[in-house]
Order: structure tokens, then C-alpha cells, then sequence
């Protein structure tokens, strides 16, 4: 059965995955206290990584909400650039993976899939334009 924390679990290790599959050194956090779920070194820097996954692509659409929760119950609040350099997104349905650095991104953050036969708008984002391999080769 899957419940929030086996969701982000799944997208968590998928985005190590693709990480050690790319050859970039990644290191974990300890605890559950931290603001970022995990730290990727390339380039000779490091970059803390926070992982967002959602479920499902509805019309060849995939959106994240890129905030964190104050407390239990609290509100929802944007990360600083102090506390992320990325975020990793992932969708367990289509198996996406994108990587996408941090620049005053909106709390819901929606990419299209490639194979997307609709209308194309300039303001669109599509899964290719935040691929690791070319975030990471920048």
C-alpha cells in the first residue's frame, strides 16, 4: 500500500539511481530533521538535492508542489535558495526524471511529457529540457 512517505521513498530512490548510474557521488542526509533529502557532488561542488515525486501524468502533464509543511498540520511554505540548489522530480507512472535548478520556481511546477500532441505553447516545459545528463553537462 502506498501512503506519502512510500511515494516520496520511491522517487527518492529513483533519483539516487540515476545519480550512481551517471557516476556522481551522492550522500544522505542523516535524520529526518533535514530540509534537503539528499546531496549530489559534481563538478567539484555539492548540490543539495530535494526529491519531489508525484504518482501520475494526467493529459501528458506532471506537477509537483514544491514546498515544504511547517509542523504536522502547518502551512505550506517555499524553499529558499539558501536550502536547495535542485529539485529532483519524479513520476512513478510514466518513470519521468528531471532535474531542475532551484530559480524562484512556482509552488506548483508542471513539466510535459515529450511525447506530448497538443498545442505547444513558448511557456511550456517539456521533460527533455530538464533531463540530468544536460542540467548536469551545463
Amino acid at each position: 500500500m502506498k501512503n506519502t512517505s512510500n511515494i516520496g521513498n520511491i522517487g527518492q530512490a529513483a533519483v539516487i539511481n540515476k545519480f550512481v548510474e551517471l557516476g556522481i557521488n551522492v550522500y544522505l542526509p542523516f535524520g529526518d530533521g533535514c530540509v534537503v533529502d539528499l546531496i549530489a557532488e559534481w563538478d567539484n561542488k555539492l548540490h543539495k538535492i530535494q526529491v519531489k515525486t508525484t504518482e501520475f501524468a494526467k493529459d501528458s502533464l506532471m506537477t509537483w508542489k514544491l514546498c515544504k509543511q511547517e509542523g504536522f498540520h502547518g502551512a505550506k511554505v517555499p524553499y529558499s535558495k539558501e536550502e536547495v540548489d535542485y529539485f529532483a522530480l519524479y513520476c512513478i507512472e510514466t518513470k519521468t526524471l528531471c532535474l531542475v535548478p532551484f530559480d524562484n520556481l512556482p509552488l506548483l511546477f508542471s513539466i510535459r511529457l515529450d511525447s506530448y500532441k497538443g498545442k505547444k505553447y513558448k511557456t511550456m516545459r517539456f521533460e527533455s529540457d530538464f533531463s540530468f545528463e544536460k542540467i548536469i553537462n551545463k
